[in-house]
């Protein structure tokens, strides 16, 4: 082979491979190796630089001078010639034209970034794998431990695997980082990559711009035969020249990944953001040009759409790769990220408008993982959508935190929905941080209505972490908001006034729950018929109230009257009915009525099992339901192995810590304290505890209930002063909801009373 190209983008060590090869076989050129750069393109003056060391007589004239030493390695003995960094295929075409490359006995290799130079001969250098990084720090670093005395002269895998992944694999960073600890041998691995707690900062928490090879001696440690590394062949040096360098698509690309999470760039929208920004008004359009326009060109004989095509020569550049959620998410090289979202990169004046296109590709993103029921996402019978949540949520959030707030809350209105029910109640809480700052630019973006709903789904969020005075407040927003824009008997405010009357319950405030909701009958009774199937939930929710407030009869008369307003609508068999069943299910267990209880929860159970999938969540609720009623008819067996399957569903869900598997838990340990089994009580009472402090604060109600739980399991294990303690502990933090003539409460007096404890 006469010619080889070497290429890489900047920084990746194409230059050090070309200069180890010319090492590496010295022997094969005893006509000499000659180094020229060659950025500028100018064959002539770099070849008319080699006269002295080839002990030529110069004429004076470039050119003349060139076509000596050209001709001079092409008839003397063999030599190798390195042209670094050519900078495209038309400036190697140019140079071949001027008919001074060197052939016969001079073998050529080329540098460049462009891949599409000499493709036949194209040697391509990538990423350093985490084996090949870690030969880098041994070489730099072998020698280390003779002076640094407790310090490890080689990184532990872990943290070296660690160190590669900041740097993206970049080989001149990992060299930087290699060459300051061999100058440092007194900081340990650990401490280079945590910090020491005392004022040493961690490369894990640096910035981009605070690299080890900004520090003269590293340089020097990097450069070649006694000289220090260029300044041009710097990491963020080489990172901008390389960016500055990418084709418009390419670069059009990145910047919309830099400006998504690390590692959270979904292909398909990108995909979707290039082929919008290849869709806008472009120069030659009638209509005026959009700074966003974007020229996509459909490849010869490629099978992938042009914007496809981008993204797979991007991963041939190893500059996006695929990455999670089996290559649907692509991770940006990670010091690229770091380095196109400094404010002052030459992308910030696009970045609002890039930032703007990103929002509108999310939204439409509902469609997918939605679908036409808020209530019912698609993400919960389809799990194979899941993975676009952790994206959707994080870019969400960042909208809100880059003060879009309009955009942001479009996003978040419906994306709520979606995580509230799997449970990540954090992420969901991030997607509509509402204040009053906000609100103006929210009002205006969604309108009053939706406003007013974005409100009542953070308030619901915040009702499920225990928020209950913020839910109360949040929902209150809500109502003033649509009292203001259309009247006090809007029929919206009802659901409203529904939710409302939920977070009350929870406080326990069951007065001003049950006048809520009575509202939110009153406000339906103006503009429904009285057999409208939104009185069914609303009774539903009135029964709830009333059972509360130990009004078992009354209860079951507002569920049947719900129940039998549903049914004048809907099939027997309909999907609303398995929740009204569900809840008169409860009702019928609290007032003694076993036999009914479980009659009513399997029918919910047969209900939903023609409509859903075996592992929907709606199994796990009614499987729980119906353990603690198997548990009251003491058919224990049976009632763990649906207690387990809940747990297993639960699990399946929302994940081994998921918040919401607390509940099925707790109703798994309650199955194995009654079945004598203590042992496996008190373990699956730990996992409880554990999830629930991660996911609720100290004075949640769950924590009530938690220690009422923990305090029955001592009593049976014999325990009784334990179990009064924590039966205690449970009424302080119930009693901060409820009066003592609440449901839960009189629970944990009945507790007491049977251990013979004093309140």
């Amino acid at each position: 082979m006469r010619q080889a190209v070497t290429r890489a983008m900047g920084g990746y060590g194409k230059t050090v491979a070309a200069i180890l090869y010319a090492h590496e076989y010295q022997n094969d050129y005893p006509g000499g190796r000659f180094f020229l750069p060659i950025e500028s393109g100018d064959i002539a003056a770099a070849l008319a630089s080699l006269i002295t060391p080839l002990g030529l007589s110069s004429a004076n004239d470039p050119k003349a001078d060139a076509a000596l030493v050209s001709a001079t390695l092409k008839d003397g003995q063999p030599s190798l010639l390195i042209l670094d960094n050519v900078a495209s295929k038309a400036a190697w075409t140019a140079m071949l034209d001027a008919g001074l490359v060197p052939r016969g006995n001079c073998r050529v290799l080329i540098t460049t970034r462009d891949d599409t130079v000499a493709q036949k001969h194209d040697i391509a250098i990538g990423r350093l794998e985490p084996e090949e990084a870690r030969e880098v720090y041994r070489l730099f670093c072998v020698d280390r431990a003779t002076s640094a005395g407790h310090a490890p002269a080689l990184p532990p895998a872990d943290i070296a695997d660690a160190i590669t992944a900041w740097v993206g694999g970049l080989a001149v960073a990992v060299a930087a980082v290699a060459a300051f600890m061999k100058l440092n041998p007194d900081i340990s691995w650990e401490e280079h990559w945590l910090g020491d707690g005392k004022g040493l900062v961690g490369l894990k928490n640096m910035t981009d711009i605070e690299l080890p090879d900004v520090l003269p001696e590293v340089a020097a440690q990097l450069g070649l035969e006694g000289k220090a590394l260029e300044d041009h062949r710097r990491t963020l040096r080489v990172i901008d020249d390389a960016i500055k360098s990418l084709p418009a698509p390419e670069r059009r690309a990145v910047d919309y990944a830099a400006l998504l999470p690390a590692d959270m760039a979904p292909a398909v929208w990108l995909e979707t953001l290039l082929e919008a920004d290849a869709a806008r008004p472009g120069p030659a359009s009638g209509d005026a040009a959009d700074p966003l326009h974007l020229t996509l060109t459909k490849k010869p004989f490629s099978k992938a759409s042009p914007a496809r095509a981008v993204l797979e020569h991007l991963d041939a550049l190893d500059i996006l790769l695929p990455g999670g959620e089996g290559g649907k998410l692509l991770s940006l090289h990670r010091l690229w990220h770091a380095r196109l979202n400094e404010p002052a990169h030459g992308a910030a004046a696009d970045r609002g408008a890039l930032l703007m296109s990103i929002a509108a590709c999310v939204l439409q993103r509902r469609d997918t993982v939605i679908g036409d029921d808020i209530d019912n996402p698609r993400v919960l019978t389809d799990p194979t959508l899941r993975w676009e949540l952790t994206p959707l949520a994080r870019v969400c959030a960042e909208l809100w935190a880059r003060g879009l707030p309009g955009p942001a809350a479009k996003i978040g209105v419906w994306l709520v929905a979606a995580l509230r029910v799997l449970g990540r109640l954090p992420e969901a809480a991030a997607c509509l941080p509402l204040s009053p700052e906000t609100d103006g630019s929210v009002e205006r973006a969604l309108g009053s209505i939706e406003f007013a709903a974005a409100y009542s789904n953070l308030a619901t969020i915040q009702q499920d972490q225990g928020d209950l005075a913020g839910a109360r407040a949040s929902m209150e927003r809500a109502i003033a908001t649509l009292q203001k824009h259309f009247g006090p008997d809007d029929p919206n405010l009802a659901a409203l006034y529904s939710n409302l009357a939920s977070i009350q319950q929870d406080q326990g405030d069951l007065l001003g729950a049950r006048r809520s909701i009575e509202r939110a009958i009153a406000i339906w009774s103006k503009h429904l018929p009285a057999d409208h199937p939104n009185f069914g939930s609303a009774y539903s929710n009135l029964a709830t109230i009333q059972k509360d407030q130990g009004d078992l009869p009354g209860a079951r008369r507002s569920l049947e009257r719900a129940i039998a307003t549903l049914q004048k609508h809907f099939a027997p068999d309909h999907p609303n009915l398995a929740a009204l069943y569900s809840n008169l299910a409860l009702i019928q267990k609290d007032q003694g009525d076993l036999p009914g209880a479980r009659a009513s929860i399997e029918r919910a159970i047969a209900i939903d099992r023609k409509h859903f999938a075996p592992d929907h969540p709606n199994f796990a609720t009614a499987y729980l339901n119906l353990a603690g009623i198997l548990r009251e008819l003491k058919i224990l067996d049976e009632a763990r192995r649906w207690a387990d399957e809940a747990v297993r569903i639960h699990t399946k869900v929302h994940g081994p810590d998921g918040s919401l598997l607390s509940f099925s838990l707790s109703a798994l340990s309650k199955v194995q304290r009654d079945q004598g089994d203590i042992v496996a009580a008190r373990a699956t009472l730990d996992r409880v505890f554990a999830i629930d402090r991660e996911h609720v604060k100290p004075d949640h109600i769950d924590w009530g209930y938690n220690y009422h739980n923990l305090g029955d399991l001592e009593l049976a294990a014999g325990n009784r002063e334990k179990a009064c303690d924590h039966f205690r502990e449970a009424l302080t933090i119930l009693r901060r909801h409820f009066a003592d003539d609440h449901s839960s409460i009189q629970r944990v007096f009945k507790s007491m009373k049977a251990a013979g404890c004093t309140p």
